[in-house]
């Protein structure tokens, strides 16, 4: 059966035919703000970025221990996988992983709304 998350829109504006993760964590105001810091700085270092490490998964890793969301780097390589599950293996919050199509749609409120449909069983 499939399940929309978001009701009121139409399935064109999904855009995408790939089935996609979203982790969703649990975080206080405090983490959040520490999180959003992090990335804010990483913006005014030139060259941050390299293909092995301080990758896209380095960065990543490093705003969750900044702010206080994991204590550690990711463990073995630095790679998209492994800081997720670093992540939902996390014991002390709630975390959810939602699999299907994800896409988004204009809002009512500035911004947009993410939509995710999946199949469930």
């Amino acid at each position: 059966m499939t399940t929309v998350m978001a009701t009121g829109f139409s399935l064109s504006c999904l855009g995408t035919p790939f089935i996609s993760t979203v982790l969703l964590v649990e975080v206080s105001t405090e983490e959040a703000r520490a999180f959003s810091d992090y990335w804010k700085q990483l913006a005014n270092i030139p060259n941050s970025f390299h293909l092995i490490g301080k990758n896209c998964s380095s960065h990543a890793s490093q705003a969750f221990v900044k702010a206080g969301i994991l204590d550690r780097g990711i463990p073995g390589l630095d790679t998209p996988n492994n800081l997720y599950k670093q992540l939902t293996r996390q014991k002390n919050r709630k975390v959810t992983s939602i699999t299907g199509y994800i896409g988004h749609a204009p809002s009512n409120k500035p911004g947009y709304l993410s939509l995710i449909i999946h199949e469930r069983e």
